[in-house]
Parts: structure tokens; sequence; C-alpha cells
């Protein structure tokens, strides 16, 4: 029989362990549970095979991006700059995201609930976390190394070092650990991320976020861009100005 799920938006089907419609013959047809989980809740069949196959192609060249920059950065020292390790540690945390979420992602949104079992969700969400977590915090670090690099040129010409670079990494990896550490101590009970629907018989794998804290980079980053781009102008003015002089000259 047809119903709606939660969002009384999407319509599914509830297929019964044992349909006793009349098809002519008076067979009974019997689902199992293997193939129920493996029917949509989301998409009729061809458009899960469509949605499928965009996700796939999406995920497909996140995965061959991230990985050229890596493979870039391993072949030709030359690009082992401060700037280029920063682009390459969040080239990292998105080829890790890439890699080991967006696929288990991608099959739960086309079919609409999870079917990989409670500790794979709980490994999922944490890694989730952890990646989405690193490439935010890479982004605000890349944004400090340029502001840093634009106002204090001198200063930072000397001080750049590979050192530096793998401090800034170390730094991003320890807050995003961080960030999972209190779900394994106990103070977010991951066992309430996967939850079971007793109208439609199926798991679910509830996607948490740690929001206190994603406001203390999106707020740095938004200033740091703001004050880059502001000493740009500022920098491109001045230029502009010494030109006409020596023209004028």
């Amino acid at each position: 029989m047809s119903e709606l799920n939660e969002t009384g938006i999407v319509p599914y089907m509830i297929l019964d362990d044992a349909d006793d419609g009349d098809d002519g013959g008076g067979e009974n047809i019997t689902v199992g549970s293997s193939i129920r989980s493996f029917i949509s809740l989301n998409y009729s069949t061809p458009m899960m095979v469509v949605v499928a196959s965009l996700l796939t192609i999406v995920i497909g060249a996140t995965m061959f991006g991230n990985l050229l920059v890596g493979i870039a950065l391993l072949r030709f020292r030359s690009l082992r700059t401060v700037s280029n390790l920063l682009i390459g540690n969040l080239a990292l945390s998105d080829f890790l995201l890439s890699t080991a979420v967006l696929p288990l992602s991608t099959a739960n949104e086309c079919l609409g609930h999870w079917v990989f079992g409670r500790v794979t969700c709980i490994v999922w969400l944490l890694v989730d976390v952890l990646c989405c977590t690193a490439s935010l915090w890479n982004i605000c670090i890349i944004a400090l190394d340029r502001f840093t690099a634009t106002l204090y040129p001198i200063w930072y010409r000397e001080r750049r070092s590979s050192h530096q670079a793998l401090l800034y990494v170390a730094v991003v990896w320890s807050l995003s650990t961080a960030v999972c550490v209190p779900p394994l101590l106990g103070w977010n009970d991951l066992a309430g991320n996967y939850v079971r629907d007793n109208v439609t018989e199926v798991y679910h794998c509830i996607l948490f976020r740690s929001l206190p804290l994603y406001p203390v980079p999106v707020t740095q980053l938004c200033t740091l861009f703001s004050q880059w781009l502001f000493l740009c102008s500022v920098l491109c003015h001045r230029l502009s100005v010494r030109s006409d002089l020596h023209r004028t000259a």
C-alpha cells in the first residue's frame, strides 16, 4: 500500500511480507527483508539510478581532483611551499571525505534509509565530523596564511618553512579530532543516531553536527577574508597612484 513518509511530501511504498494481491494464479508474492532493504523510500527506481549516477560522478571528480593535488606535491619538490602544503592538507581532508563518507551518504540518500548496520553508522558519523571540521579549519588556516603574507610580507618570507606548515597541519587535525572526542566519551549518545522507523521497518542513521563549534572558524574565516580583501584593495589603489605619479613625472 502507498503511504507518505514523516515529511508528508515524498511518497513511498510499504511492502508487506506477504502480499495477497490477486494476480490470476493465486500466488502470494513474498518480499524478503534483504530485498526490501534495497527499495528506495525517496525515489522511484529510474530516478534513483539518475541520482546515484550524478552523485557518483561528483564523488569521482572530487576524489580525482584532490588526488591530483597530492600527487603534484609528492612529485614536485618545488611546489612544497607553506601555502601549497596547506592546500594539500585541505585536499587530503576532502579526499578522505569523498572516499570514506560520500559513498555511504550517496547510498543513504538514494535508498532513504541506512542498510550498513549500527557500527558503520557510528564510524561514518565520526569520520564525517572529522573530515568536515578539518576542511573548515584548513580553509581558515589558509586564509590566515594569506592574510599574514599580505600584511607582513618581509616577516612572512623570513619565517616561512616546512616546520611552520607542519605546525598548522597539526593544529588543524588536533582541533578536528577534539570535536570527535566528546561523542566517544559519552557526551553525545551516538546510539540515538541509529534509529528504527516502526512504520517502514527500516533503520536511519541521523547526522549530527557540533554546531556550537562551527561559528568560531566561520567567523574567523569571514573576518580574515574581509580584511584581506580590504588590504588588497588598499595596496592596489596605492600602486595605481604611484604608477600615475611616475607617468606624470
